[in-house]
């Protein structure tokens, strides 16, 4: 909605309590791997305390990486280029 009102954006940067659903406030992020969601452009986040759920997928990933199409996890510290 936000993109198409007010882009478009090439990619989205999460920070904070994000990607988790609003009325529960539980991590979302499993919903992505498992498909059943989809980052509509692409998307860098880093982990907060929500998603403690899927602590152990992103533990394997500790220098980030993409866990769905468009929805890449930033690693635990590190500089990232995200754009050449």
């Amino acid at each position: 909605k936000i993109n198409k009102a007010h882009g478009p954006f090439e990619a989205l940067l999460c920070v904070g309590t994000t990607l988790s659903n609003p009325e529960t406030g539980a991590s979302d992020l499993q919903n992505y791997i498992d498909g059943k969601k989809k980052a509509p452009l692409p998307t860098y986040f880093i982990a907060g305390n929500e998603h403690k759920s899927v602590s152990g997928s992103l533990d394997k990933l500790p220098t980030g990486g993409e866990i769905a199409p468009n929805l890449h996890y930033l690693g635990r510290s590190g500089i990232k280029e995200v754009s050449g």
